[in-house]
């Protein structure tokens, strides 16, 4: 996977992949998925937060499930579980 930026949705979900895969277990924002990258490779954040959340709700991404949405942000956060 090249880092190119800005990233593909294809690219950004595949490196969310291998980022699920490296965290421990516990709840995360996307933004807290994506570390450093997120503000330079996610150019739109509200239409990639869609596309996100329909790549969990969908399956597409592995040990990661919805979780709630934060009161104060009104952002999700997901459930990472051990790979």
């Amino acid at each position: 996977m090249t880092m190119d930026l800005p990233m593909s949705n294809e690219d950004l979900l595949e490196l969310a992949q291998h980022r699920i895969d490296e965290l421990p277990p516990g709840e995360y924002q996307v933004r807290e998925i994506y570390g450093a990258l997120y503000e330079a490779a996610i150019l739109n954040p509200k239409a990639f937060g869609k596309t996100f959340k329909k790549a969990v709700k969908t399956g597409a991404l592995r040990n990661i499930q919805l979780g709630r949405m934060d009161t104060g942000d009104k952002h999700w956060r997901y459930i990472l579980h051990a790979s």
